[in-house]
């Protein structure tokens, strides 16, 4: 876009001209709690996805930025909840799981109490790493990890 402005926050008005025109919204209930991300933190944000334990040495170099200002940024970040957690990936096939599969279910029944009642046991299947409820055909998408097939 080239504005900073996020699409999400904007409303559009019908001008004199029958064009219509976008306006960012600094009143909008996304914008209000949202922390500001310049150009640096959105760096470091992408960098810390990908590499979630590099250093604030490493950090610094690739950003062109100080280690303090680094140190001080991912900190901020992390306050105020942009940046939630680091984790690990890992490799599933040394865990033994050959099969990473993503799979479609569709429940019979669609009241409240079937959805929360699929909801609450389908984590009780280890195999089942996520879980999205959906829109379209299917009711949920699952994301499943297994031995094989058997």
């Amino acid at each position: 876009m080239g504005f900073g402005v996020n699409v999400v926050n904007l409303f559009c008005i019908k001008s004199q001209n029958e064009h219509f025109v976008l306006i960012f919204n600094p009143n909008h209930p996304a914008e209000r709690n949202k922390m500001p991300l310049d150009a640096h933190d959105m760096k470091l944000v992408d960098l810390l996805r990908t590499e979630g334990r590099a250093s604030m040495q490493a950090l610094s170099e690739r950003t062109g930025l100080s280690r303090s200002a680094v140190f001080n940024r991912v900190k901020r970040l992390e306050a105020s909840g942009v940046i939630r957690n680091y984790g690990a990936r890992i490799d599933r096939k040394q865990l033994g799981l050959e099969i990473h599969a993503f799979c479609n279910v569709q429940l019979k029944q669609h009241d409240a109490r079937y959805l929360q009642e699929f909801e609450a046991r389908i984590g009780d299947f280890p195999e089942v790493r996520a879980c999205f409820h959906i829109a379209g055909g299917y009711d949920y998408l699952l994301e499943v990890q297994v031995r094989n097939m058997s």
